[in-house]
């Protein structure tokens, strides 16, 4: 694989997002707060998006990158309301 070949998945990212969200499971199954669960939901959304690309690379790059971007928005804003809210216990 070239390094920028557009119609392949990139590993080391896949495995990079996975990792990621077997961290963000043990969290959203240990705390005792809601944000590690959105968190995690969108990690999972990202993750589905790669296998989705794996198993069918003729998809549109544009919208693998889409998809991406748009799960990326959703988990960044759960861990911003979740740094948020440890900053302000009272709201925990």
């Amino acid at each position: 694989m070239a390094p920028n070949d557009q119609t392949n998945l990139s590993w080391p990212l896949f495995a990079i997002d996975v990792s990621l969200l077997i961290y963000l499971l043990y969290l959203a199954v240990f705390a005792k707060r809601l944000w590690p669960v959105a968190a995690a939901g969108f990690q999972l959304l990202i993750v589905a998006t790669h296998v989705t690309f794996a198993m069918r690379p003729e998809l549109e790059q544009w919208g693998y990158f889409s998809a991406y971007y748009l799960w990326s928005w959703g988990q960044l804003a759960a861990l911003a309301v979740g740094a948020w809210r440890t900053r302000r216990p009272d709201l925990a």
